[in-house]
């Protein structure tokens, strides 16, 4: 996949070289075979799972930039809570291909956010090829396969930033894998899909950057050893012949890395030039504050890894404990962190004297401190499940390590078993793929709170009728003032859809990507208001209420308003209030009379 292998190396004692490793179970045919049948199941759950949906809030602002792409450049990534942009904008020119292939509606978000999926599977199992042949191959498939089919119904095809970028990462842990395995061209590979994944979700920054560390630590060590081994090579050319071969060069991958990062960060760099402040200013300033609630800490962040990737792991199908109150993942006994600790042990242990196994160990390692780190940061109150998603990627990846390094360790000491791993290993990606199938039910698009985004579908339906109504074939200056664009995004997601030309205001031009303008004679001035801001609306005597949702009957308003006000533990009493909140955001839209 990437060039030739690299040579093989001497281990100093009976386990084989990667080279002689392969060899035994290196059959190009079952593992394409593997790939194919593993990426022909998830397309197939992609194809089924994906259905018609109204898109609102993230989703909205996502499709707008995907489908804006082409006719101007986004150079900044999707709109976070906290004030700033994450990272960067692949995450549109990822999905824009796809999207308008297969119809330029939310079904065909979906359905290239499955197909990203789809082929970053492809590239796993070609990658897996690389490092350890058609065993390696089948395991892998098999991880993922289940993995997937851990994850929530529907996130497969869910476009949300944060889903996109799982599959990714593990891919991107078995590049860094490649990289200090000797295989440097995986090292531009390596480069495009952390740029992505960042740019996706900046959670994956620390995790990211700590394995962008460790390649790069690898190429220096790798540059030193090159030195001292030509050096010695001149002294002894005319008397003895060269004992090893002579590692292939650096200049030109890392050259191809230095192309790869220029390209995938030139949207951010620019807008850092030409905005005061840039957004990867705002996003530092963001994270490197003090914050009110403070930081997870080192002994939440261990609680919370040891719930993702303990004994009942959520990846391996165990249920995730999730408050249902607060929607964040409960930590767990520390006692289970026992289990991703036993696997990275086991990985090291039949790793001796084999540097490729050594490689994936400190790999392997290296992503779980990164995961326990980028978890004690996390602010209190954060720690939503999509938010330490890439912590379910770690564990399947320790998993995968400890039985990659054992059956490696087995093949090697006993040939003659290759045939019996190999179709152990392929009964695995049956068995995993059989569970994906079965556990795949109809999704509600998008997967996290979903009820909450049926509900705002709902009412986003009831606004847009008679706000096409207003406009008719007019332009529209639209502005809001919510805190986040629930209903606003959706309105300017399905106007620009038409084709209608849609101006916007200072707030929502921070969410939708576009320059902000003052209102001008001819348009429509529309102002979208939600909550408690809807009366104060209503006494002003320039505007005119155009569209209004509110999925709550007077008397449930009332009961809502009365629980409000009450002592939270008594507002939960019953399970009324929330059973209530879900339908209780009212939204309205008005349109300015006066200039």
């Amino acid at each position: 996949m990437w060039g030739e292998p690299t040579p093989p190396t001497t281990t100093g004692d009976d386990t084989p070289t990667r080279a002689e490793r392969g060899a035994l179970g290196r059959n190009p045919r079952v593992a394409a075979a593997v790939v194919v049948c593993a990426s022909g199941v998830l397309a197939a759950v992609v194809v089924r799972s994906a259905s018609a949906w109204v898109p609102t809030t993230d989703w909205a602002l996502i499709e707008a930039e995907v489908r804006a792409v082409g006719r101007r450049m986004p150079l900044l990534g999707v709109p976070s809570a906290d004030g700033f942009h994450h990272p960067g904008p692949l995450i549109y020119y990822a999905l824009a291909p796809f999207y308008r292939l297969f119809g330029s509606d939310p079904r065909a978000l979906s359905l290239a956010a499955g197909a990203l999926a789809v082929g970053t599977t492809a590239a796993i199992g070609a990658t897996a090829w690389r490092r350890g042949g058609t065993v390696l191959v089948a395991l892998t498939m098999a991880v993922v396969l289940w993995m997937v089919g851990s994850f929530p119904t529907g996130t497969l095809v869910d476009p949300w930033n944060p889903w996109v970028a799982v599959v990714p990462y593990l891919l991107l842990v078995l590049l860094a894998w490649s990289v200090l395995d000797g295989d440097l061209w995986a090292l531009p590979a390596a480069a495009l899909v952390g740029s992505f994944v960042v740019q996706a979700h900046v959670g994956y920054l620390p995790t990211v950057a700590m394995l962008g560390a460790l390649c790069a630590a690898s190429l220096i060590v790798r540059r030193r050893r090159r030195c001292d081994g030509s050096s010695t090579e001149d002294r002894t050319a005319s008397t003895q012949p060269r004992a090893t071969p002579r590692p292939p060069p650096l200049r030109r991958p890392v050259a191809t890395t230095a192309v790869v990062l220029a390209v995938c960060w030139a949207g951010p760099v620019v807008n850092l030039a030409g905005a005061e402040p840039g957004n990867l200013r705002r996003g530092w300033q963001r994270f490197g504050s003090d914050t009110e609630t403070g930081r997870v800490g080192l002994d939440g962040a261990s609680g919370l890894m040891a719930q993702v990737s303990g004994w009942s792991a959520p990846w391996l199908g165990f249920t995730e404990a999730v408050d249902p109150t607060t929607l964040q993942v409960n930590s767990s006994s520390l006692w289970h962190l026992s289990f991703p600790v036993v696997l990275l042990g086991a990985t090291w242990w039949w790793s001796r004297g084999d540097r490729s196994l050594r490689a994936l160990a400190l790999v392997l390692t290296t992503a779980l401190l990164a995961a326990i780190g980028s978890a004690v940061v996390l602010e209190v109150g954060r720690v939503f499940p999509y938010v330490v998603r890439f912590a379910w990627v770690v564990a399947a990846a320790l998993a995968l390590g400890a039985v990659w390094a054992a059956a490696a360790r087995i093949l090697g000491r006993r040939p003659d078993w290759t045939s019996a791993i190999t179709a152990t290993a392929v009964a695995l990606v049956v068995v995993a793929a059989v569970r994906l199938v079965a556990v795949s039910g109809d999704p509600t698009v998008p997967v996290y709170q979903p009820d909450n985004r049926a509900v705002e579908a709902q009412c986003l339906e009831e606004l847009l009728s008679p706000v096409r109504t207003e406009v008719g074939s007019q332009p529209v200056h639209m502005e809001t003032s919510e805190f986040w664009p629930v209903s606003a995004a959706g309105l300017f997601n399905e106007l620009d859809r038409s084709a209608s030309a849609v101006e916007i205001g200072e707030r929502l031009g921070f969410f939708v990507h576009q320059r902000a303008i003052e209102p001008h004679a001819g348009s429509v001035q529309l102002v979208v208001v939600a909550g408690a801001a809807i009366r104060h609306w209503e006494t002003r005597s320039d505007v005119t209420e155009v569209a209004r949702c509110d999925l709550l009957d007077p008397d449930e308003r009332a009961e809502f308003e009365r629980l409000e006000a009450l002592e939270v533990r008594d507002a939960f009493d019953g399970g009324r209030y929330l059973e209530l909140v879900p339908r209780a955001r009212a939204t309205a839209v008005f349109r300015v009379d006066g200039p």
